[in-house]
């Protein structure tokens, strides 16, 4: 799988270490699913980081934080079957949705969180990084 080219994406990027391998593998046994590839990639060059995607800020969290970020916002309760792996720095929150056997790239508002409030944003996160880059 290709490695996600930062710089293409993200400007002011404020990025973590990457991931390594071993936690990675931690993580997502700990999740009880294996994440998308090309998210993968990118956890392995920064672990997450803040910054912008075109004229849209984001903050993407590590990989060691989604359990608890999501317990927190218990999107397990009004959203089952989405992860969340980051924000908008708002109320949007950035996520995978597993509920169908391709996993997608979603935007759900945080508050007032619910399944029908799902934006479909891309099958890869190279097409989901595209589409938030455009937004408005």
């Amino acid at each position: 799988m290709d490695m996600v080219d930062l710089s293409q994406w993200f400007r002011n990027w404020h990025g973590n270490p990457g991931a390594t391998s071993d936690v990675v593998e931690i993580e997502q046994s700990r999740l009880g699913i294996a994440l998308p590839g090309e998210y993968l990639d990118f956890v392995r060059q920064s672990n997450g980081g803040m910054g912008f995607v075109g004229d849209a800020y984001v903050d993407f969290w590590r990989i060691d934080e989604l359990r608890q970020f999501n317990s927190e916002c218990e999107s397990h309760i009004y959203a089952p079957g989405i992860l969340l792996f980051g924000t908008n720095g708002g109320n949007d929150g950035y996520g995978f949705d597993f509920r169908e056997p391709v996993v997608r790239f979603v935007r759900i508002p945080l508050i007032g969180m619910a399944l029908d409030m799902i934006e479909h944003l891309g099958d890869t996160f190279g097409a989901f990084l595209s589409n938030i880059s455009s937004d408005q």
